[in-house]
């Protein structure tokens, strides 16, 4: 079991972001709200922070790790700016083409927004797996990117996004 220490930094494995991308393993709400605020980032104190409104949080960031969900990453949390680590026992890559389009968007986010993906995330998530859909959610997750975060993420969010789904 791991020890779950304040500077310990978690990150998502593969099935946690198949998780959130398309709900496969039926996570109840708790779960997935915490499988969310798992950012490979912050430090399980800071997660703990963020979380002030999940009941038994670190109860279920370990039921999180033991399900496979999220793991340690390599190191302890990094000084502010740095970049954290891989985790130490990484699901097996996936190819990139195993994941659906919306799963390489919702990871897109993450990589490119870091902290400020969440909402991104979310509108990703409720616009829907379809073509179409995607598209629309791109479109305005790009609208949201732009005028909250930063100009030149957006670009870069739109660019990359629509490559994702010219593929798919």
């Amino acid at each position: 079991m791991t020890d779950l220490t304040p500077d310990l930094v978690l990150a998502k494995t593969s099935k946690g972001t198949r998780e959130i991308a398309e709900r496969l393993f039926g996570l109840d709400l708790r779960l997935r709200r915490a499988l969310i605020l798992v950012d490979g980032k912050a430090s399980l104190g800071e997660l703990i922070r963020r979380a002030a409104g999940i009941p038994d949080f670190v109860e279920t960031l370990r039921t999180l790790v033991e399900s496979g969900f999220v793991a340690p990453v390599g190191g302890r949390a990094e000084p502010e700016g740095g970049e954290a680590t891989r985790p130490l026992a990484p699901d097996p890559a996936e190819p990139e083409s195993s994941r659906t389009p919306q799963a390489q968007v919702i990871e897109l986010a993450r990589q490119l927004l870091g902290e400020h993906a969440e909402r991104v995330v979310a509108r990703i998530e409720a616009g829907g797996a379809g073509a179409a859909e995607l598209g629309m959610s791109v479109d305005a997750c790009y609208k949201l990117i732009r005028l909250t975060i930063d100009e030149k993420k957006a670009e870069d969010f739109l660019r990359r996004a629509r490559r994702i789904l010219s593929a798919g």
